[in-house]
Formats: structure tokens, sequence, C-alpha cells
């Protein structure tokens, strides 16, 4: 359906449009205080074509209650209390096991493990799974982990760490760490979940370590904010240094390297921030290439050959990419005159940039205007931006209405497609050109979304799931085989072809796996 001359174009881009496809893959589950698992030949449905599946529903042989028929889900989990859980990150092995990191609040149960947080503030949590859902192993930090912003993780099938920040003294998965200020970890787990290596970030002021990505067969980025000296371990008194002296609040990318029992520093830069920033996403390329998007209002100087960022008011979106040494090589802003923000990024096989993000009113990112409705509290869009090694933007979407809608997290699979987890409210259309890319969440709630599209911003397909409750699609992840796992948070019911699970009280977290 093409937009009136007077409606806001809602997509962009330079070059043809590929043809459309329909197929979708993803994860999710849970049921009461415990946990609910459907695998095998009995939840798995042929698609029957549709351009979107909008969650009708339908009696199904499979699962309890009503369900999505052939939505392509092949397993489900979730667990939770009556108390709040969520899964704030994911991260997808290429035969498909997957390891998700969240928060929660009273107990929660993977398996035969049982965590218990006692607190009335938030523990985190971590959690091993196999490609059918099956819990391979969990664990909880606890005492002294900051969930606020949660740990991250990062993961490439035979390697899977957790990073984050913590205070005090805190049990990190069965590890004891005591913190100077607020400080930072990496800890490396083997498959079956011991601790296998551990590094302790420290300093005079706050660091926080905010994302997490595989770099090579052997390496890792990590990427956060430090307040004055940044050290490798507790700082020491035995003539050590500290590896980085800084301004507070500047933003640190550091790469390391692991043997078989002990993290070892590759390099480590300072960029200098002035104002607020918040760090959200970084990938790394094939060639070592780092990718870094997140918020700033301020200054942001990456450096060299990059021109410095400037917001005086509210808060910019940046994506910068820096060289296999740290080096900057681009940055660009995008942003409104109010609030945007990038909230996640991933590299294609050809060295591309695929960013999500969310806006408000009129943001350029160099195809065209996107915009978001105007009013007295403008409401984030969602969007999605694909940019060249260079720096050059190639295409960028944008889906929203009047209500709140956010780009949450984005993943490449290894035929390029792109994959894409959206926070809505109210509709959505993902195709704005065709009819058939509308979708409509329940009772204007907040529902689970999860849309694919081509290497050349062609529609693939969507899918959405949830009830009148609120459903969060937090993050999103796709192995070799096409297969997307999707996790994050959930109240009242999710309904798929594989069942219908049902929550607790104010939120459980789950994880859902589609098959292509």
């Amino acid at each position: 359906m093409l937009p009136s001359a007077d409606e806001p174009r809602r997509r962009s881009r330079r070059g043809p449009v590929a043809a459309k496809c329909a197929a979708l893959a993803s994860i999710l589950g849970l049921t009461g205080a415990g946990l609910a698992i459907c695998t095998g030949p009995a939840c798995t449905f042929d698609l029957v074509e549709p351009r979107l599946d909008a969650g009708t529903s339908t009696s199904s042989s499979s699962g309890a209650g009503g369900s999505t028929v052939d939505d392509h889900v092949s397993c489900l989990f979730g667990a939770g209390d009556e108390a709040k859980q969520a899964a704030t990150d994911l991260a997808v092995g290429a035969a498909g096991d997957f390891a998700m990191v969240g928060s929660f609040l009273g107990s929660i149960v993977f398996g035969d493990t049982t965590l218990t947080n006692p607190r009335e503030s938030g523990a985190a949590f971590i959690a091993q799974f196999d490609s059918a859902c099956g819990v391979v192993w969990a664990k909880s930090f606890s005492s002294g982990v900051v969930v606020d912003p949660p740990p991250v993780v990062a993961a490439d099938g035979a390697r899977l760490i957790a990073a984050g920040s913590f205070q005090g003294t805190a049990d990190l998965a069965g590890e004891r760490l005591s913190a100077v200020d607020t400080d930072g970890f990496v800890i490396g787990f083997d498959p079956r979940g011991a601790v296998a290596r551990v590094l302790h970030l420290s300093g005079s002021g706050k660091q926080d370590v905010l994302a997490a990505a595989r770099a090579g067969p052997t390496g890792w980025v990590v990427v956060g904010s430090i307040g004055g000296e940044l050290w490798w371990g507790p700082p020491t008194t035995d003539g050590g240094a500290p590896l980085l002296t800084a301004a507070d609040g500047e933003i640190f990318v550091m790469r390391i390297e692991e043997d078989a029992a002990a993290f070892q520093q590759a390099w480590v830069r300072a960029y200098s921030a002035q104002g607020s920033r918040l760090i959200e996403g970084v990938a790394v390329d094939g060639s070592g290439n780092v990718a870094v998007v997140g918020r700033f209002q301020g200054t942001l100087d990456f450096g060299g050959a990059c021109s410095p960022l400037e917001k005086a008011d509210d808060e910019d979106m940046f994506v910068v990419k820096l060289d296999p040494d740290g080096n900057c090589l681009w940055a660009h802003p995008y942003g409104s005159t109010d609030k945007d923000e990038a909230t996640a990024v991933a590299f294609d096989s050809q060295g591309d940039l695929v960013v999500s993000a969310n806006f408000t009113l009129d943001v350029d990112f160099g195809t065209g205007v996107l915009s978001a409705p105007e009013g007295t509290d403008p409401q984030h869009n969602a969007a999605l931006v694909k940019l060249d090694a260079n720096g050059t933007t190639v295409w960028a979407l944008g889906f929203g209405d009047d209500a709140e809608q956010h780009g949450w997290d984005v993943a490449v699979g290894a035929d390029d497609a792109i994959y894409t987890a959206i926070g809505f409210e109210s509709q959505v259309d993902l195709d704005p050109a065709h009819d058939g890319g509308e979708v409509e969440s329940i009772e204007d709630g907040q529902d689970v979304l999860v849309a694919s599209f081509d290497r050349d911003g062609g529609y693939r397909w969507g899918r959405r799931y949830g009830n009148a409750g609120e459903q969060s699609s937090r993050c999103v992840g796709v192995d070799a085989e096409g297969t997307v796992t999707v996790a994050g948070s959930f109240s009242g019911a999710l309904e798929t072809s594989a069942g219908t699970i049902t929550g607790d009280s104010l939120s459980d977290a789950y994880a859902l796996r589609i098959a292509p």
C-alpha cells in the first residue's frame, strides 16, 4: 500500500529493492514458577506462505489453548514466579545452542536448577540451552552485580563470556570478587558452565562494562565507560600502572584474547566523552574492525581521522567504526531535536553494518527523511539502517505509528538476511510499499515482534506473539541454518503453534526458536 502524498515516507533507500519472500525462525517459553519446554516433530509446522502472520488465535493439536498456526516455532522456554524476571541479552551459536542473561527477583527455575534471590533488589542470571531449548546449565550473579544496565553475553558456540559491572563483594557465577568502587568483570565459561577464566577491571571510579562481542577464534571486544583509572585486576601499590587514565565518563574499547586459563590484553583505547553517553552495542567483522553504537549528548571525540561529534541538547544516536587496532575510521551522529538512540549493530559478510535504532520527529540517515508522529509528547519509532564499510548509508527503514515503537536488537544470518526485534504498541507497517506488511498488537498492548529483511532492505516476513498482556522482544540471534532465537519478558500469555505459555505475575523471562 503506497503512502498518500501528505503522509510521511516510511522508507528511503539507494538502489533496487529485492523481491520479497516469506520465512521465519525464533525461540521462547514459560509456565508458572517453573518452566515449559516444547520440542520435537509436534512443534514443527509448515509455512503456508503468509506475508505476515499476525498471531491469529486458532485451535492446535500441539501445546495448550489457542495458538498461532504455521508460525514455525520449534521450541519454547519460560521461567519465573510472582515477582519480576526478564531476559535482557542473548548469544546464539552456529549450531543453534544459545545463552541468555537477565535479571530476576524471587526465584527462577532452569531445568533442575532453581536460582533464588533473597534481596529486594534485582540479581542477574545466565543460562545455557541446547538447540531444542533444553537447559544445559544455569547460574546466578547475586550480591553486588549491577542489573541496570544488566550483564551482557557473547558466544560463538564453543566459547561463552558474560560481562558487566558490580559493587562491593559479588558472587559472579561462583567467582567472588571485591570492587574498589563500581568495577567491571568478564567471565569465560567452559561448556559445562564452570568458570574457566576471569577478568576484573577496577579503578578509582566507576568502571562499567556495557557491551561485548566475539572477535576471531580466541578474542573478544568489550566496551564501556571509565571513571579515572582503569586497572587490569585490583589496583596495586608495588609499582604497577593502570591500563588507562582518563577523565570521568570517557569511553573505553578493549580487545582481549583467551588462553586455557586466562584472558590476555591485546589493546585498549580511551575516547573523550563530555556530557552524557551510553554504549548500547558492539560488533566485530571478519577483519577485526569494530563497530560501536549508542547515544550521546555533548561531545564525543574518537580521535584520528574522525571529527568530534556534537549535540547540544537532547541525545542523538552515534555509529563509529574502528580499525583492528582501535583507531577511528569514521563516526556519524544521527538524530532529531528530541531523543534518539542506536541500540544494536551487526556486520554482514561484505563488511556492511546494520543498525537498529529508535528515533523521534524527523531523522535523515542519508537517504531521505524518516518521520515519526509529532505531538506534545513525541513518540519513538523503530528504525533499521544499513551502512556500507565506508559509512555511507545504503538504505534506511522506519516503522511505527503514534504509539511507542522501539528497535531493540538486530542480527545478520549466514546468507546476509537481517533479523530485528521490535518492541511495538498499536500497529506497525513493515512494508509500506505493498499490502501484507501490516501488524497490530492485541488491544493496543505491547507484543513480541520479529521481522526479517533481505540484504537490500526488502521485506521477507514478520511474526507477532502475545495477548492482552505486555510482551517484549528484547534480543534476537540467528544460527547457521537460519533458525532465529528471540528472548525477552512477558506478562499474560504468549501464543504460538508450539503451545501457549502463561506468566505468573509482573513479568517472566522467555526464549523461543523459530525454524526457517
